[in-house]
């Protein structure tokens, strides 16, 4: 283990504790930079997953998809269905997570969310279904 990632995962384990959700939402964005060959790595992500603040979720979210973990669509749909107060922006990167492993749960809930109440979240699924259809990367 490089003295960088060992720095890195001592950091993000006291962040959990002691830190600002700033901080754990830019580590855990960090620690997808590393490969996912860390098992400590991915704990602290999946520990994060579970944090009081939507967005420290939300990069936990994108930084275990983007390590290729087996479990994203699960856990995607558990931040899809989490209630909270910014949980369009949650919905979005449960969208972007299970478009990039190619779901088949992402139909559904492009629907669904197209038809949400909040528009971000509307104008979002929107841009995504076409770019699904179009074959472009999601951005």
């Amino acid at each position: 283990m490089s003295p960088s990632l060992e720095l890195l995962l001592h950091l993000t384990s006291a962040s959990i504790e002691f830190g600002e959700p700033d901080a754990r939402s830019q580590l855990a964005a960090m620690l997808s930079l590393h490969g996912p060959d860390h098992p400590e790595s991915l704990r602290l992500l999946r520990i994060l997953m579970q944090d009081d603040n939507e967005y420290v979720r939300r990069m936990s979210l994108k930084a275990l998809a983007h390590l290729g973990t087996p479990d994203v669509e699960e856990l995607a749909l558990e931040a899809w269905n989490r209630p909270d107060p910014n949980q369009q922006y949650a919905r979005m990167m449960a969208l972007t997570c299970l478009q990039q492993i190619g779901s088949s749960k992402l139909e559904g809930l492009l629907t669904e969310a197209e038809g949400d109440e909040q528009q971000y979240l509307r104008q979002y699924a929107q841009r995504l279904r076409k770019k699904v259809h179009q074959g472009t990367p999601v951005d």
